[in-house]
This record gives C-alpha cells, structure tokens and sequence, in this order.
C-alpha cells in the first residue's frame, strides 16, 4: 500500500470536504487534502502539507468500474495504509461498504 502521498504529487493533491468513517466512527470530518489517483481512486488526507491533526488516511484503489479496495492507517502514527477495510463500491459520490465510508466531494 502506498504512503498518505509522495512529496513530488503535491501539485495534483487538491482540498476537499472530507469524511472517513470507520467502524461508525468518523475518523477524518472536515476540509483535508486528497490526492486523485485519476482513475476515480484516491488518498484521504495526505500528510504532505504536513501531519494533520486527525492524522488518519484512506487509500481506495479501484480494481474495476464503481468497485476499490479501501485500507487505512488505523494507527494515526502510521505512515502507510496496510490495514485493509475490504472492498468498496462507489455510492453517491463515496466509496462504502458496513464497515467504511469514504468521501471526497
């Protein structure tokens, strides 16, 4: 999985209204900054701008049209996301499943 965003990406990363819901509880609640991978994929809240306050990150990589999988840094101190949140679809602007929902709108 990769880290929150490499330095050299900077230019692409854009802010957003944010939310990262875990487990019923929102994690990330608020503008953050995303990095778009292009194909509809994305990383939630990269720490390129610095570490954020509410320091964790979603990585959704899409493996086909409206469907990803989604990890996390479920420790905020973790600089990569390897703890997996399972495979998500795209509803309404986020990606989601019972355990996540992930939005950058």
């Amino acid at each position: 999985m990769p880290a929150p965003a490499p330095a050299s990406a900077s230019l692409a990363e854009v802010q957003r209204d944010c939310l990262l819901v875990v487990d019923e509880v929102a994690q990330v609640e608020g503008r953050c900054w995303v990095y778009p991978m292009g194909d509809g994929g994305l990383t939630l809240n990269t720490w390129t701008h610095g570490k954020p306050a509410r320091s964790h990150f979603a990585v959704v990589s899409v493996t086909r049209p409206g469907v990803a999988d989604a990890s996390w840094n479920q420790d905020p101190d973790d600089t990569h996301a390897w703890d997996a949140l399972g495979e998500v679809t795209l509803q309404d602007g986020c990606w989601t499943n019972a355990r996540v929902r992930v939005c950058a709108r």
